[in-house]
């Protein structure tokens, strides 16, 4: 009996461990898909989103991770990195970018910032930065060099419009 117990305990810690695994996700890939292809990537992901009061946004995890669709297409999606129970943070953008991620590392991984605001600097690690990427646009918001929030836009996206 003793040994069925230390069995049943053993399975129900890898249960508990998996449950809480980070599934390798790339939220990059989502960007300029349908809503169609958008919502089957993240049913497999095991994200649920929900529609919001306003017209074409979508949301998933308390607003921590948010959709905008323009003719049905993904144009933006904003990451907020923010706590859960027990400081779990229940997904990545990519392998770089993830919960409290140093900005150093994305740097390393993308290059230099095409952009920086709100005083960001290499000495001052606070502000944000932004990389024109071909498929998208990568912007972090960046306090005391760590990664806070993700937003990938349309590849053509400017201040202004929608």
């Amino acid at each position: 009996m003793k040994r069925i117990f230390q069995i049943f305990i053993v399975l129900m810690q890898f249960c508990i461990a998996t449950s809480f695994t980070q599934k390798q996700i790339d939220l990059k890939i989502l960007m300029g898909k349908t809503k169609t292809e958008v919502f089957g990537h993240l049913k497999n992901w095991g994200i649920k989103v929900a529609p919001t009061k306003t017209e074409g946004y979508y949301s998933g995890y308390n607003n921590g991770l948010q959709f905008s669709f323009k003719n049905d297409t993904l144009k933006t999606m904003w990451v907020l990195y923010t706590t859960r129970e027990g400081d779990v943070f229940p997904y990545q953008v990519d392998k770089i970018l993830k919960a409290d991620s140093d900005i150093n590392a994305a740097i390393k991984a993308y290059g230099k910032p095409n952009e920086t605001g709100m005083g960001y600097s290499a000495n001052n690690q606070t502000g944000w930065v932004k990389w024109h990427l071909p498929a998208y646009q990568l912007h972090c918001e960046v306090k005391y060099s760590k990664v806070k929030m993700v937003t990938l836009m349309e590849p053509k996206w400017s201040a202004g419009k929608r």
